[in-house]
């Protein structure tokens, strides 16, 4: 009878061993599988626009959760699914047959007055290795660049900003240009203070309390406001080559000519470079107003000296006067601060002249001869005639024949394809390191 018992028991704590150790495999395989807690966990203080969903997936070479806000606007939700899309990509391209990963997306997201945006990080083993936004209006559905929120003159001004803070990296010049402009820039971020504008790895914010002269609508508790917006030089960017002109005008601003010759180099998609005389300025209010002008148009504003005097007669104190005095008047006027190319009047500037300042200086290689002879068609002949790829060329801006020799000059210079740039322009495209201290008169012709 004893016998049996103890027979009996052995099968009773073979499966209780079995059991146990089943219960244990299966607690093992339970935490090895499940999500780590730091995967499911996110903020809720910055995820103020949509409800928050997740998905989940696990295999034997990663756990992944995204987290990502479900809307009731159709073209968030697509640039959503997109964009886990292209993280999907990234991950497939960090997988380790011998590591298992994490992958988290995590979000924010914000809303004001019928503008929304939406930013999405991607972590793979808690280091962040993406991070994209996009903004959305609201009221026509559809995803928006940041020139959106703002007036022309700050498109310019902020266009200028992150051209200055991003790196160009490895993009050429003007694929560089191309991209960091406003109305290209679609990864930017906004929330009740700021608006953030990404590009790779780098990132520029600005305080929304800051840019009240140039919004067009009210954001979050700021509403546009009535300011003045300084203005400032942007490059355009050119193909180096193209055939390529600076047309520089002397001697202005004049009320009426200076303008109409903007408005003929914009019939032909083309800017020019104004070499300003200071003391003029000061002659009229309207002429604080073409100052700004110009640059708000696109063109490029220059130092042409204070009241015109030959630099090569001066001594040190008074060619800075001259060149200084010119550049505060230009300042005050347009907010911009530089810098300024200086053309010496005449074309004066020697040795000492250069030495002592601190100054780019800027001549010419054809001059039209329209102060001279004062004839539309004898400075239409000289422009056609004479002009020849990387040509500086010299005119002036206050004499109405000036102003038609070039009108009828433009027009045969365009049938033969050459582009009409600043002198700034003129030389980045083509190369010329120009710097303080030295004279430059044309750039060379394109290879």
């Amino acid at each position: 009878m004893t016998k049996r018992r103890r027979t009996l028991k052995r099968p009773v704590l073979l499966i209780t061993v079995l059991l146990l150790i089943l219960a244990l495999g299966i607690t093992v395989l339970f935490t090895l599988n499940r999500f780590p807690k730091e995967l499911l966990a996110v903020q809720s203080e910055d995820k103020n626009f949509g409800i928050t969903e997740r998905v989940k997936e696990k295999n034997k070479h990663m756990f992944k959760v995204y987290h990502f806000p479900k809307t009731k606007i159709s073209s968030v939700n697509s640039w959503i699914k997109e964009e886990m899309n292209q993280n999907d990509d990234i991950v497939q391209d960090h997988l380790d047959t011998d590591e298992k990963i994490q992958v988290k997306q995590d979000y924010s997201s914000d809303a004001s007055n019928n503008i929304a945006s939406v930013k999405l990080r991607l972590y793979i083993n808690q280091e962040l290795v993406r991070e994209v936004s996009q903004s959305f209006d609201l009221e026509n559905n559809q995803p928006i660049s940041a020139d959106h929120l703002f007036i022309e003159a700050g498109n310019t001004l902020i266009t200028q900003k992150l051209r200055s803070h991003f790196t160009q990296g490895t993009l050429d010049r003007h694929d560089f240009l191309d991209q960091i402009k406003i109305e290209n820039i679609k990864n930017f971020y906004i929330n009740k203070d700021d608006i953030t504008f990404y590009k790779d790895d780098e990132s520029l914010t600005l305080a929304l309390k800051d840019t009240t002269h140039y919004l067009k609508q009210e954001l979050y508790d700021y509403q546009p406001t009535d300011g003045f917006v300084p203005s400032v030089y942007i490059e355009r960017g050119v193909d180096p080559n193209e055939k390529l002109l600076a047309f520089t005008f002397d001697d202005g601003p004049h009320w009426e000519i200076t303008e109409k010759l903007m408005d003929t180099l914009e019939e032909y998609d083309g800017q020019g470079t104004f070499f300003i005389v200071g003391s003029r300025v000061e002659e009229s209010e309207v002429h604080n107003d073409i100052l700004k002008s110009i640059l708000d148009r696109g063109h490029q504003l220059a130092n042409h000296s204070y009241n015109h005097q030959n630099f090569n007669t001066l001594g040190s104190e008074a060619l800075n006067d001259q060149i200084d005095r010119t550049n505060n008047i230009f300042e005050e006027a347009t907010g911009y601060k530089g810098p300024y190319m200086v053309r010496p009047p005449y074309g004066n500037a020697n040795s000492f002249v250069r030495e002592n300042t601190n100054s780019v200086y800027v001549n010419w290689n054809l001059d039209t001869l329209d102060w001279l002879t004062r004839d539309a068609q004898m400075i239409c002949n000289e422009i056609k005639q004479s002009s020849e790829d990387g040509d500086i060329i010299l005119m002036h801006d206050l004499y109405e024949a000036s102003y038609e020799g070039f009108q009828c000059g433009i027009k045969e210079l365009a049938k033969e394809g050459y582009q009409f740039v600043t002198v700034e322009e003129l030389f980045k495209a083509r190369g010329v390191e120009y710097e303080p201290g030295n004279i430059y008169y044309n750039a060379p012709e394109r290879d």
